[in-house]
Order: structure tokens, then sequence, then C-alpha cells
């Protein structure tokens, strides 16, 4: 199992609406979203939104929430894999690409336990999803894949971000239906009847964090 996976299993994030923030910040300008960003995909729009947690004893830094809202603008019934969310549900970009250090490491075989109904995200027509994550913000990552130009190809690698310095960066994410591990056949067999998976890549809005501190080690 991957570093990545690890994480991704102690994350726990709470909603919030607009752009990041620091504790007693002034909200940042909005940033500017690339042509692919923003918009819904076969009837699927991925909003995120973020902001830094309080930072607690022992910690080192504050650490990053970020919220990520499906909204199915449909009339029917949106089934989306969340059995394997960390390889599905991604980073899409990190900039200015200056301000962190891009390295690349190799991926580790993922052994998870068997899917349960809880593992299919069901998004009712004309309604919303929401999922919510923490983790460290000074180090971000893409498993299987790898970022150019804001758009991931896949990748049999992990691309690894670490922040640098302090300042504003831009974010922006991913869910693709395809990648690593997106072919269970075991998740399928607990689909209703008729019922397939939403299929394709949605890339959210972006959003802006103002890292004032690099967390400690």
């Amino acid at each position: 199992m991957s570093h990545f996976v690890v994480r991704c299993s102690l994350l726990v994030i709470t909603l919030m609406a607009g752009t990041a923030l620091t504790q007693g910040a002034p909200a940042p300008k909005k940033p500017k979203a690339l042509p692919h960003e923003g918009k819904a995909v076969n009837g699927l729009r991925l909003e995120v939104a973020a902001k830094f947690v309080p930072e607690e004893e022992g910690w080192g830094a504050p650490k990053l929430e970020t919220s990520f809202t499906f909204h199915n603008e449909t009339d029917q019934e949106i089934v989306l894999d969340g059995y394997s969310i960390a390889f599905r549900l991604i980073l899409s970009r990190l900039s200015p690409p200056d301000t962190v250090e891009t390295t690349s490491a190799q991926t580790k075989p993922w052994c998870p336990p068997a899917p349960k109904q809880s593992h299919l995200i069901r998004v009712p027509a004309r309604q919303k999803h929401v999922i919510t994550k923490r983790q460290w913000y000074d180090t971000l990552e893409i498993p299987f894949g790898k970022s150019q130009e804001g758009k991931v190809s896949d990748a049999d690698t992990v691309q690894l971000f670490k922040i640098k310095q302090t300042g504003k960066l831009a974010l922006a994410f991913l869910y693709r239906s395809d990648g690593a591990y997106s072919d269970s056949v075991e998740l399928a067999k607990l689909l209703k009847p008729g019922e397939k998976f939403w299929t394709g890549r949605v890339y959210s809005n972006p959003v802006i964090i103002n890292v004032l501190k690099l967390r400690q080690r």
C-alpha cells in the first residue's frame, strides 16, 4: 500500500464554501480556472473548497481540510466508485510550479478488504454528495498519474509535490472513473440490476490556499 493510501485512510474533512482561508487572514482572490476546470462532464460537476484547521499541540503546522461536492446535473441517479477513492479523487494541479519540488516514486500494491454497499456513492438526480478529507498540506501527490498543464495522464508512478515556501498556491482536483484499480468485479456485483457506474474525468474548480507556515518535521 502506498503512503498516499495510508494517509488517505486518515483523512476526515468538513464542508466549507468559498476559497481556502487561513485563520484570521483575508480571503484570497478567486483563482483563474483552466478551460477544462469546473465544468460538468456527463452530467457530473465537481466543486472544491478548502480551509486550514487551527494548529493543535504537536502538529508542527496546520492541516488542510478539503471538501469535494459532487453535483448531479441530470434527472437520473449517478453512481460513483467510492471503493478505491484514493485513486479516483486526486490532485490535478498545484501552481505556481516554482513553489514546489516535484518528484516521483514507485507505487506499491494495494490490498484492500472486500467492497461493501457503502462504497457505492449514489448522487440522487439534481442533488449533491459531499466527501471531506484532511491532510498535511506541505506534501501532496498524484497516485498512478502525472499532471501536465493541469490535466492528469495515467502513469505507473506517484507524482509527489513538496511545498518549498510560504505564499499563495492554487489547487485543483480530479475525479476519474478509470485508472488504477478501476476494474473491480466484486464492486460491480453490488450494483442494482440495470445500474451502471458514471464514467469520465471531471475536474474541479481551482481554489487558493495561503501557506503561512511550513510543517516542522
